[in-house]
């Protein structure tokens, strides 16, 4: 039986949508055409754990996930762990 998406999970996933947006703003300290290796590597160590909350928190909603109110607490309670990691990457 497939599983309606609530507002809720599409908040979160819209969430995740801007905080790659924000880390791949980093990428952008391109010099002469080259990338540095720095910069590559600060990329990948900020992409792969918002890469791993999101894969995660979905999994779970797939395999788990009911409207409650206690997962919606869940959710609302990883989406403030999630914006405390955004807001914690130096972006500069």
């Amino acid at each position: 039986m497939p599983k309606k998406v609530t507002w809720l999970e599409l908040f979160f996933d819209l969430l995740f949508v801007g905080a790659i947006a924000s880390v791949t703003h980093v990428l952008l300290h391109i010099e002469h055409g080259v990338l540095e290796w720095s910069i590559f590597w600060k990329f990948v160590l900020m992409f792969v754990p918002l890469w791993w909350a999101w894969t995660g928190q979905t999994l779970f909603i797939n395999r788990y996930g009911n409207d409650l109110l206690p997962q919606r607490l869940l959710i609302a309670l990883e989406i403030m762990f999630v914006l405390l990691m955004i807001s914690s990457f130096n972006l500069d």
